[in-house]
């Protein structure tokens, strides 16, 4: 997985946001209020899936690091929002 984009910003959902490219789509890893969450959005940006529950609680995202990599399982099974307006906004930022 690549690194695409790192975010800083306090006005939305969260403080720290990178987003990595996967094959299949995008992983984006918040940290806001001292957690970390992580999501799915496919490539083309209209699904938004939260994974937190596919992620090793024990191997927690380094945001000065910036290092993850991660296997997903097929997601078509898990249901999904829309993709929030402002992850899409820092999509095209």
């Amino acid at each position: 997985m690549q690194l695409i984009k790192s975010y800083f910003d306090k006005k939305n959902f969260g403080n720290k946001v990178d987003i990595y490219k996967s094959e299949e789509g995008y992983i984006v890893i918040m940290w806001d209020r001292g957690e970390v969450s992580y999501a799915y959005v496919d490539q083309d940006k209209k699904k938004y899936i939260p994974i937190d529950s596919l992620i090793d609680k024990n191997s927690k995202y380094d945001f000065a690091k910036k290092d993850f990599n991660i296997q997903l399982p097929n997601l078509d099974k898990y249901g999904f929002s829309e993709c929030p307006l402002w992850l899409i906004k820092i999509f095209k930022s």
